[in-house]
């Protein structure tokens, strides 16, 4: 059975049977059901799903998960949004069993480049700081900065870009 996917992806199984025949499930709940040699496609639901293997899909990890913040221009200080999005973020990622999480820090292009990459790794720290004041564990937090390579949105020397001034959070 294929397992629905999150957001907009439609998830495919290719099934190969020992006679070399083949069949293809495409979209959420297809599914096949075989006895012997007899093989039947059938389009399943949420409580089949459940039925046949809430056991194996309830033991498998969290999906990784990349989020966001973004920061005021020059500091290491989250914006009003981001600091309302951070509460979401961490308490998702603390709702994981030891999660393995990497923090980029970024800058846009404003001022030094030695100070943009200082500032980046400030701001990946400050991240970190918050959420192991919010139960994860340091060990599994890792943290580097980015400064002004790698922008998000491209822009020339010198311009503001708060898209840019941002840090990337990936838990897996």
């Amino acid at each position: 059975m294929v397992m629905p996917e999150d957001g907009d992806k439609v998830g495919t199984v290719d099934v190969i049977f020992n006679d070399g025949n083949a069949a293809v499930l495409h979209g959420d709940y297809s599914a096949m059901a075989l006895a012997g040699d007899e093989k039947k496609a059938f389009l399943g639901n949420e409580s089949q799903l459940k039925e046949m293997f809430g056991v194996a899909v309830g033991a498998l990890p969290k999906a990784p998960k990349t989020s966001l913040l973004y920061f005021l221009l020059g500091a290491d200080e989250l914006t009003a949004e981001s600091k309302k999005d951070a509460e979401l973020i961490y308490s998702d990622f603390a709702g994981r069993d030891a999660p393995e999480v990497l923090i980029v820090g970024h800058t846009d292009t404003t001022g030094p480049s030695a100070r943009n990459e200082a500032l980046s790794i400030k701001r990946a720290e400050r991240v970190r700081k918050l959420m192991i004041e919010r139960g994860i564990t340091a060990a599994n937090i890792e943290v580097s900065g980015m400064g002004e390579r790698n922008l998000l949105v491209k822009t020339p020397d010198n311009k503001k870009e708060p898209k840019n001034r941002r840090v990337e959070i990936t838990v897996r």
